[in-house]
């Protein structure tokens, strides 16, 4: 008798399974790995956005009956003609839920029929969201009913020209609905400016980050850049920490209890950019990695009054992707070990990346092993910004809130935990000269803070009427010429910032993530500081008005545009250089026309020996006492 229960309890269970099993599909969505893609939400009307992307998505049925008469449902704010085959219809205008059938797909999805949607997506007169199409509020209803959907989330697919990474589903249940977290970055080359903004606005700073030490192009841990003459940068390894404790920070940050963080960076001013072979040469030599790692919790032991410590090594080869994925692992083990927390920043991507830089930074593995992961939304154009001819030019907004939106929910869909997602939020702007298309590292575009736009606004007498402001991103923005070069300035406000921070509202954003990452102190105004208070945690900042930091700034680095000379050119054996009498040059280097840096030093001459050098066109790059670089052409003869 028990036998024939278990067998018929046995039938009924392997038919329940069955009957949940009829009426289903498997979903997948990928991304697009090709550099030549970009997935910005930015509309062409807009001229200066670059954009575009590539789509993949397809339904297969999977479950045991077929489907007739399917619909799915999801979130898209709109559709353009690319889709070409597809026919929707418009549920709700505000939430941006469509209906999508045919026309022309047969709409009795038999068992193990599939299609496809595939090809290049480009967006028409309005923002769209690629994201949206996230696998994050798909439904689909038969003739049956609802249809329960499976993502397909392993591995890759190939598309028309392309791989594409598969995309994970967002999980409602990882929402936390806590506080947000505010996180500051204290910039050593501005620290006059960045300590009176500390003073002024830090209790509503949560954690301070400090670029204190870096990397050797050998791979060795060392104090930050820009040393004076005569400092050691392995063995006076805390000079920049000594610094900012002689200036106060450190007592300030344990007095109102901000977590203190140092951060290791690996820009290198000698090659003018981030030093991806110094980074790649520690993770490649097992003994340099493990000195490396020791060095970095010597520094936590000996430095009490740090919290943790912040790893940002930017512009990595892709094909370092598993080595830094391991790297970090490894250092957050032993961090922990210590009790101290280990956070980092990312590049953006949604995808796989579109150039080496975030191609080289696993989301999962890195946010899985780290407790904090900021993701640097801004620089959306930055001082380089790569220009094409169809849309033009470099210029633009640092970032808007679409694109930011999209970065998240990418993030959200591959880390475990995603209340450890900070977004970049840009106190900054830049100084771009107008309508010139070849920036590069010796000449890149200028950096700007409110303050220091103010300074121009004033100096110049720029008009309320000649400011306007960027669609996109809310930025403000004006022309200026200055000694007979035209230049357009794009800065941020707190209009400009109450404006991005609306993409914490969009699908829940702040329920999922755990705070935002400022970049930078200094230059800012109390409106900025208010925007971030209001929407990060729906209160007006603290403010200390003992602290006024709002005095006018001096227009220095428009100097680098004028009364400079360089003679003679050509030269053979020498070359002379003559300079305003306040300008003072920190360190130069001599960069032939490969971009190579073929000498550098930190004791600058007006005199300067050249006939080492072979025949051709140079670039001598002179860094001033505020971080502007003055850049002059010769040719050796």
């Amino acid at each position: 008798m028990k036998i024939i229960e278990n067998s018929i309890l046995t039938l009924f269970l392997f038919l329940g399974i069955i009957a949940q099993a009829q009426e289903e599909v498997t979903v997948t969505i990928a991304y697009p790995d090709d550099e030549s893609y970009f997935i910005y939400s930015i509309p062409p009307s807009d001229e200066h956005a670059r954009f575009g992307g590539m789509y993949y998505f397809k339904v297969e049925n999977t479950g045991a009956v077929n489907l007739e008469n399917w619909k799915i449902n999801t979130l898209w704010k709109g559709l353009n003609s690319t889709w070409g085959i597809v026919e929707k219809t418009v549920i709700n205008p505000g939430t941006g839920e469509i209906e999508l059938t045919g026309p022309t797909w047969d709409l009795n999805l038999n068992v193990g029929e599939s299609f496809v949607l595939s090809g290049e997506w480009l967006t028409t007169s309005s923002i769209e969201d690629w994201i949206e199409f996230l696998p994050r509020a798909i439904t689909m209803n038969a003739d049956t009913g609802p249809v329960t959907i499976i993502y397909d989330i392993d591995g890759e697919v190939s598309g028309p020209g392309f791989t594409g990474q598969k995309v994970k589903p967002l999980d409602t249940d990882l929402k936390e609905f806590k506080d947000l977290k505010t996180v500051a970055y204290f910039p050593i080359f501005d620290a006059e400016n960045a300590w009176c903004s500390l003073q002024r606005y830090g209790q509503n700073i949560d954690q301070l980050r400090v670029q204190l030490y870096s990397i050797t192009t050998d791979g060795i841990l060392r104090a930050g850049q820009d040393l004076p003459d005569g400092i050691d940068p392995v063995e006076d390894i805390h000079y920049w920490y000594d610094f900012i404790a002689d200036m106060g920070v450190v007592d300030y940050c344990l007095t109102n209890d901000i977590e203190l963080i140092p951060v290791i960076f690996n820009y290198n001013p000698e090659i003018g950019d981030f030093d991806q072979m110094a980074v790649h040469t520690m993770m490649t030599d097992p003994t340099l990695k493990s000195n490396h790692i020791n060095d970095i919790i010597s520094i936590l032991e000996e430095k009490t009054a740090f919290a943790g410590i912040d790893v940002d090594y930017e512009s990595l080869m892709a094909s370092d992707k598993n080595n830094y994925a391991s790297f970090i692992e490894d250092l957050a083990s032993e961090v922990h070990e210590e009790g101290k927390i280990i956070t980092t920043a990312v590049h953006t991507k949604v995808g796989p990346g579109t150039w080496f830089g975030p191609q080289a930074q696993d989301y999962e593995r890195i946010g899985n092993a780290v407790d904090e992961i900021l993701f640097m939304t801004y620089d959306l154009h930055w001082a380089t910004s790569p220009t094409f001819t169809d849309p033009p030019p470099t210029a633009g907004c640092q970032a808007t809130p679409d694109w930011m939106n999209d970065v998240a929910c990418f993030a959200i869909s591959e880390i475990e935990d995603p209340s450890k997602i900070q977004l970049g939020i840009p106190f900054y702007g830049y100084r771009w000269k107008y309508l010139f298309e070849e920036h590069t590292l010796e000449d890149p575009a200028i950096g700007l803070t409110y303050k220091d736009a103010q300074a121009l606004i004033n100096h110049y007498d720029i008009n309320p009427d000649m400011i306007n402001r960027e669609d996109n991103g809310n930025e403000p923005f004006f022309n200026v010429t200055i000694e007979g070069v035209e230049w357009i300035c794009y800065f941020q406000d707190g209009a400009s910032l109450n404006y991005k921070l609306t993409s914490l509202e969009e699908h829940d954003l702040r329920d999922y993530i755990g705070g935002i990452g400022i970049w930078r102190l200094g230059g800012e105004n109390d409106a900025i500081w208010n925007a971030i208070t209001m929407n990060v945690n729906g209160n007006a900042p603290i403010i200390n008005s003992e602290y006024d930091c709002s005095g006018y700034s001096e227009i220095k680095e428009l100097k680098d545009q004028i009364h400079v000379e360089l003679f003679p050119n050509p030269a053979a054996e020498e070359i002379h250089i003559t300079l305003p009498e306040d300008i003072i040059i920190t360190s130069y280097s001599i960069i032939d026309i490969t971009g190579k840096t073929v000498f550098y030093s930190n004791n600058f001459n007006s005199t300067i020996a050249i006939e080492h050098l072979e025949k051709g066109s140079y670039v001598v790059r002179m860094k001033t006492s505020s971080s502007v670089f003055i850049n002059k052409t010769f040719l050796k003869s």
